[in-house]
């Protein structure tokens, strides 16, 4: 006999696994970008650039991936 709520479950786990992988990917994704703004405004200042290169609002400024 069959779990009650088994389908509902095993969509539940399945949608689960979909989301957990979209999120490494996207922790991936953002450490990359954080690398590749950090190469950037090193380059900006080696070449004598002083404006502001903080982040904008909205976007943390710290890409530490846990």
């Amino acid at each position: 006999m069959a779990t009650p709520y088994q389908n509902t479950i095993s969509g539940l786990l399945k949608r689960r696994a979909e989301l957990m992988a979209d999120a490494r990917e996207l922790r991936e994704r953002m450490a990359v970008a954080g690398s590749d703004l950090a190469a950037l405004n090193r380059t900006l200042e080696t070449l004598g650039y002083q404006g502001d290169l903080k982040a904008p609002i909205g976007v943390q400024s710290s890409t530490r991936v846990v």
